[in-house]
């Protein structure tokens, strides 16, 4: 399974509101976002048919001045961490940028990473593969 998280979104609301690092490590009950949104996938890691592959994407910048992919590798050590240059269209541009390294075998889960969905992945993921839909 293929797990492609998006980072690379502006976070100048943030910086203007006096946080000195970016968005994707801001603490949140002393946990950074990023540790949190990957936390969220524990249960998807350890019950796919086939192991899952991790992709987070991430501004260029912030891997520069904020080593977000150190961290991220802390977190995913075999995570596949793909620089952005700049901004770009939205979301579905930002993801194109993967498509080299998307396994097309196998599932694909996009997701924010700004956001933590509470459901479980396991059983969405079966779902969809009960039904037969792509």
């Amino acid at each position: 399974m293929n797990v492609l998280i998006l980072m690379a979104g502006g976070d100048d609301a943030f910086r203007e509101a006096g946080y000195a690092y970016a968005k994707n490590l801001i603490e949140i009950n002393g946990q950074p976002l990023v540790e949190r949104v990957v936390r969220s996938f524990e249960g998807l890691a350890e019950s796919a048919e086939s192991e899952a592959k991790f992709l987070f994407l991430v501004r260029k910048s912030e891997i520069e001045k904020d080593h977000t992919a150190a961290v991220v590798r802390l977190l995913v050590p075999d995570a596949t961490v793909i620089p952005i240059p700049g901004k770009t269209a939205g979301a579905a541009c930002t993801a194109l940028w993967a498509i080299d390294q998307i396994n097309t075998d196998e599932p694909l889960l996009i997701t924010n990473g700004d956001q933590i969905l509470d459901i479980d992945y396991k059983a969405a993921i079966d779902s969809f593969r009960s039904a037969k839909v792509d």
